[in-house]
């Protein structure tokens, strides 16, 4: 399951809610779960819109960095990203 579509497509969270028998409600978009130690990046409670969205671009976090890149250089790897997740950045 591609994560980034879960996100951003509401027509995909409600079609797989429908597959796993879930509720066909966006609500609990904005919380964070009570299991564990809340969000990595707000920590426990609501997780705020402009965060969710942020959530996209976590990559840009890691662009300069050596390892990743030489990741992102591999074009097998870059490949299979592509196939799995579409087109996520552009390392130019």
């Amino acid at each position: 399951m591609s994560y980034n579509r879960w996100l951003t497509d509401p027509h995909f969270r409600l079609a797989l809610a429908k597959q796993l028998g879930g509720v066909d409600s966006d609500v609990s978009l904005s919380q964070v779960t009570k299991y564990g130690f809340g969000s990595s990046f707000e920590g426990p409670g609501r997780a705020s819109l402009a965060n969710r969205i942020g959530l996209l671009h976590r990559w840009r976090h890691y662009f300069k960095n050596e390892r990743y890149r030489s990741f992102m250089a591999d074009e097998s790897l870059r490949s299979l990203s592509f196939q799995i997740f579409g087109p996520v950045c552009d390392l130019n």
